[in-house]
């Protein structure tokens, strides 16, 4: 994490089987793991030799409301930190304890290691990349309103391709049933359900045209950031966390309604809340414009990699985690108090 001296354990790790350390721990840890997951995540340190001095929780919500329940863990932590406004909105009205915005630690891409064939895709001259966890959210997502977006866009035009990357679809059968019968027999919408490494996916965004995320809402939007970072132009849903790092000038927002939240996964069936119903056809309109105009293409691009460089410079960070003004991580972590610290990090 960009200089900081910290250590990565995750849930799976047998905490007695780490080197062990003083009893009087004198970093923080942080937690990132959501309530419920939290209190079993510091349970398994505190019975370890980890004494932190000071708890961090790092918590992600994807509606304008957390659960009011989350409220109960703030008696276990000493400050929440959040991946954008959006998530801190919907925490602050429940909790009394510190919420600190801190953006998720980007830095630019790397070149790409493999071409679009290479996974078997086919040819195309226009590729649009939209991506989706059945796990984190089929509806919340709205990939099938992306799929609408593009055929309406381009019909069955050979010479435009749409590529849904997907995981975890053995487990929502019925969504991805759902998404099948959306896709039909589309030769020009193609979904990729290989596991991906992190340099698989960093080619595949490099070697797309445009990201396309209609979302109903967005704790944060990562994929998002990061083909901006790749000065790849995105269209997206004009609502929730991805609002932080972009604007109307660094890519295109598609126009929504809020509606009340409609949710057959039952994800968020529980809730009674809003999320964003994003316009299908302003965001068909803002493909075919990206297809036709490459200049304009290219020059939102650019525009979305300046924005994103300076949204997650180093010292920007700093100073969302609390370090003093004017320094950098690396050197602040060689001499801070907490300069031993831990990352709990859930894998649920």
């Amino acid at each position: 994490m960009h200089g900081l001296n910290v250590n990565i354990y995750q849930r799976e790790v047998d905490f007695e089987t780490l080197p062990k350390a003083p009893h009087e721990f004198g970093g923080l840890a942080l937690c990132v793991s959501n309530p419920p997951h939290l209190a079993q995540d510091l349970l398994q340190v505190r019975r370890s030799h980890l004494r932190p001095c000071y708890v961090i929780a790092h918590w992600v919500w994807e509606l304008a409301r957390c659960p009011r329940e989350w409220s109960r863990f703030e008696r276990i932590v000493d400050e929440v930190w959040v991946p954008s406004e959006f998530v801190r909105g919907a925490l602050v009205s429940i909790v009394r304890i510190p919420v600190r915005v801190v953006p998720y630690p980007l830095s630019p891409p790397p070149p790409p290691s493999r071409s679009l064939s290479s996974f078997g895709l086919p040819r195309a001259d226009f590729v649009v990349l939209t991506a989706l966890d059945f796990r984190s959210g089929f509806y919340r997502k709205n990939v099938v309103g992306s799929v609408r977006a593009f055929r309406m866009a381009f019909g069955d035009d050979p010479r435009a391709l749409l590529i849904v990357k997907v995981d975890g679809r053995k487990y929502e059968p019925r969504c991805a049933r759902e998404l099948a019968a959306e896709i039909a027999n589309a030769a020009n919408v193609v979904v990729l359900d290989d596991v991906l490494s992190s340099a698989d996916m960093n080619s595949l965004i490099a070697n797309s045209d445009t990201i396309l995320s209609l979302h109903r809402s967005e704790g944060f939007g990562l994929l998002l950031a990061e083909a901006m970072l790749h000065s790849k132009p995105v269209v997206a849903t004009d609502w929730s966390g991805n609002l932080d790092f972009m604007d109307e000038n660094s890519a295109i927002l598609v126009p929504y309604s809020l509606v009340k939240i409609k949710d057959a996964q039952g994800i968020y069936a529980g809730f009674n809340a809003e999320w964003a119903e994003p316009d299908i056809e302003s965001a068909s309109q803002a493909l075919q414009r990206l297809a036709h105009e490459r200049q304009f293409a290219a020059e939102l691009g650019e525009k979305a990699r300046v924005r994103v460089t300076a949204f997650f410079d180093d010292a920007r960070l700093a100073a969302a985690m609390g370090f003093p003004a004017g320094s950098d991580l690396q050197r602040h972590s060689a001499g801070a108090k907490h300069s031993h610290s831990a990352i709990v990090q859930s894998s649920t």
